[in-house]
């Protein structure tokens, strides 16, 4: 591995017996180029230049998904991943485990963070996502892979850092223990990833084949956590998190986005049932809109949990045009968050407006 730098981009060049070379943004925000072993640095360096602007992309979605880290503080009702659902968190006094899902919560033992230890309850959750992989996993493994046409030599759940899942070439798998944070449509989809690399090292048009074969569909679960930006947008309320989405954007609405915003702002109240006063308030002081920065990391990371769950619902269902706002609205805003004390948006605009 080797060091470059290009125009204000570093990155690093892995060398292997591959025939063409790949650009990778790492989980970690590193640069990576994947190339043979034949290839020059220069040439390295040509290709790089000549993606500088996917480059630069892909590292500000990345610092842009990094600033709003969700910080786990492991208090009552905090909002756990588990198979694409967020189950609520219940501090209990005694169980045979330090951690359990039962009820459609995640029951986390109180002397593991009763002495303030976050890294005990870290450990508790990744041991119990490794636990649950190595079963659930498997049994996709063992469902997919007669269906590629491969035989792995076995695999494991553990801490990959920056990767979801390798495939090494002793023809071991290995999986990140946060895929069990993803739906299971997900997981299937990394699954049948992996087990085409036994096919193809690279990810060529001759990989991507392999694997529609297999998944028609992956393209869309690629890229199951991304909903176009472009034609999209998630309003929240700062002070009470209450988030109203609006989908299918034209180039002509954002130019009266505050109007725009006012419409679905007025639906979302009503259908939440609030009394006309306290709509005709709302509506009044989110009349003007300002465009400007936000460095409130509780309310970037309630933004980002909250586009997670959007992105959910949408790929599980028929996607945007299909969706159902007034379901999805109903969800949203009865997510409990920790920057509102844990309590439902909802029921936080109408203390709001009540003062």
């Amino acid at each position: 591995m080797s060091a470059r730098k290009t125009k204000e981009i570093a990155y690093e060049i892995v060398r292997s017996p591959r025939t063409t070379a790949d650009i990778v943004v790492e989980r970690d925000g590193r640069v990576t180029v994947r190339a043979p072993d034949h290839l020059s640095d220069e040439r390295v360096e040509d290709i790089v230049e000549a993606k500088r602007y996917w480059i630069y992309k892909t590292l500000a979605e990345w610092r842009d998904l990094n600033a709003r880290r969700v910080l786990r503080e492991y208090r009552n009702g905090e909002g756990f991943l588990y198979l694409g659902r967020s189950h609520r968190l219940l501090l209990v006094a005694e169980q045979e485990e330090p951690l359990m899902l039962k009820g459609g919560r995640f029951c986390l033992r109180r002397d593991v963070v009763d002495n303030g230890d976050i890294a005990a309850a870290q450990s508790a959750f990744r041991d119990y996502y490794i636990a649950r992989g190595l079963e659930r996993i498997a049994e996709r493994v063992n469902y997919y892979a007669p269906k590629v046409g491969v035989k792995p030599a076995g695999f494991d759940v553990r801490e990959l850092g920056h990767r979801w899942a390798s495939c090494s070439p002793a023809g071991r798998l290995a999986f990140h223990w946060k895929c069990m944070m993803a739906p299971q449509t997900i997981i299937d989809y990394i699954v049948v990833h992996e087990l085409c690399h036994f096919h193809h090292l690279d990810h060529t048009d001759a990989f991507w084949n392999e694997v529609d074969k297999i998944m028609p569909v992956y393209r869309e679960r690629k890229e199951w956590s991304r909903i176009d930006r472009r034609k999209c947008g998630l309003f929240t309320h700062d002070a009470t998190l209450y988030s109203v989405f609006v989908p299918g954007l034209k180039k002509a609405e954002f130019e009266q986005l505050d109007e725009v915003f006012g419409q679905r702002l007025f639906k979302a109240l009503l259908w939440d049932g609030f009394p006309q006063a306290q709509i005709k308030r709302m509506l009044e002081a989110c009349r003007v809109m300002r465009f400007t920065r936000s460095s409130n990391r509780s309310v970037l990371g309630s933004m980002n949990d909250i586009r997670f769950h959007i992105g959910w619902h949408v790929k599980d269902g028929s996607g945007l045009t299909g969706v159902d706002l007034a379901r999805l609205h109903h969800r949203l805003n009865r997510i409990p968050f920790s920057a509102v004390g844990y309590g439902y948006p909802v029921e936080r605009l109408r203390e709001y407006l009540e003062d």
